[in-house]
């Protein structure tokens, strides 16, 4: 169990070593923790939904990827070409 004290230092210090930091490095923390459950589904749920119905299971990645790849795309262009203004 965590300690409050240690949960203090552990934040002071992240606020020292990371207040100042650019924005795309707080935006690569944050997508490291999507990443680590990417990988529990890859390794343990993904093989056993395809074994059991592969045609579904690729069904359904297929309909939960396409519209998040999608969304990206849609807020990538809207960035670029002005529509929306950059998070400061």
């Amino acid at each position: 169990m965590v300690s409050a004290r240690s949960e203090r230092v552990a934040a002071s210090a992240g606020y020292l070593l990371l207040g100042a930091a650019a924005t795309a490095l707080p935006a690569t923390i944050l997508a490291f923790a999507p990443g680590g459950v990417l990988a529990m589904l890859a390794k343990s749920m993904i093989p056993e939904a395809f074994a059991d119905a592969w045609m579904s299971a690729a069904r359904g990645c297929s309909m939960g990827i396409a519209p998040t790849f999608a969304g990206a795309v849609v807020a990538q262009r809207a960035l670029w070409i002005g529509l929306v203004a950059p998070r400061a």
